[in-house]
């Protein structure tokens, strides 16, 4: 965990988690063309968010919720900047944003 996902340098970023770490040459965090180079898919987040918490990481499962809720509650969209939690692509777009809203 805190090797790579929990590292800042990798997936830790201001707002968690993003599709391909940060250190990964391809990671784009603003691509609109390469959604899976960078930024956040909230259904993974959602994912993510209840496997940290069973498997006891109740601070990181509440920052992933927290932060995910506050790019959502910006306007549901498709995608979201893992570094300003700007939504990208699709608004309105509820399939991956309903989860952390209703779950929040």
């Amino acid at each position: 965990m805190e090797r790579y996902v929990t590292n800042p340098d990798h997936f830790w970023r201001p707002f968690p988690v993003p599709s391909v770490a940060a250190s990964e040459d391809s990671y784009d965090a603003e691509s609109e063309a390469m959604i899976w180079r960078g930024p956040i898919c909230m259904n993974l987040n959602w994912l993510l968010a209840r496997g940290f918490k069973s498997h006891g990481y109740l601070g990181e499962a509440r920052v992933i919720s927290e932060r995910s809720k506050e790019a959502a509650f910006k306007g549901f969209r498709e995608f979201y900047s893992p570094e300003t939690g700007r939504g990208m692509r699709g608004t309105r777009f509820g399939c991956t944003t309903t989860a952390v809203a209703i779950d929040a």
